[in-house]
């Protein structure tokens, strides 16, 4: 059985993250596949410092089968919390298999005082974008449903440092639809395919065309969807 074990950051001690970070690039490996780009121990040592949950999938064996670094954010976004998934994945033989809700479940549960109203990240992965979509249908979708206000970009810009400050400063981020140009070094993250068969990916697929968005240059794209 797989369970989700959630930490703070900066409660985890630090003799303890050599064997994490190798653990969390096993499992990036494995779940996301032979990509151009290559996750590092130390690009996973950045994300463990500037994350502020960690969560690690084991089962009863000790074994590692998925990651969740989050940003939680102090400040509200229209009075409502916000979760930053700053990187996740679960390994091939998990996915599909309801994980990512149960994280969700499991954060929810541990910080009863955030009153979560919005979940955000970083991708360029269309099943990533479908996970979001499903997760409240009817609700709005940035950029896809609505491009992104000021308010929202400047809320993003001070709450999340790594992933839309910086890129904004050096402007890689376009502040309406959230593309940031070459945002992995010129290559696609991972091997995943493109399931035009699903009408919501032909959706997505159409828009980012017209945002001339490219996979193979290594852009990535800001998703926020309100819960």
């Amino acid at each position: 059985m797989w369970t989700w074990h959630f930490s703070q950051t900066d409660e985890i001690p630090a003799a303890l993250f050599p064997e994490i970070a190798r653990d969390i690039l096993d499992v990036f490996n494995d779940g996301m596949g032979q990509g151009e780009w290559n996750w590092s121990i130390d690009q996973i040592e950045k994300t463990f410092e500037s994350s502020d949950i960690l969560g690690l999938l084991k089962n009863e064996t000790g074994e590692c089968g998925g990651y969740f670094f989050a940003t939680l954010p102090q400040e509200t976004l229209f009075r409502k919390s916000v979760l930053w998934i700053d990187a996740c994945s679960v390994r091939k033989a998990l996915q599909r298999n309801g994980y990512f809700h149960q994280a969700l479940e499991v954060i929810k549960h541990n910080f009863p005082a955030l009153d979560f109203g919005f979940i955000g990240g970083r991708t360029q992965n269309p099943e990533v974008l479908r996970i979001f979509d499903r997760l409240s249908p009817s609700n709005d979708y940035y950029p896809f449903e609505k491009p992104y206000s000021p308010q929202i970009m400047d809320f993003l810009k001070n709450n999340i440092a790594n992933e839309i400050k910086k890129p904004s400063e050096n402007n890689a981020l376009n502040g309406s639809n959230g593309i940031i140009r070459n945002a992995y070094w010129g290559s696609r993250l991972g091997d995943y395919q493109i399931d035009l068969g699903d009408e919501r990916i032909r959706f997505f697929e159409a828009q980012l065309d017209k945002w001339q968005f490219n996979r193979d240059d290594g852009d990535a794209l800001i998703i926020l969807k309100r819960l």
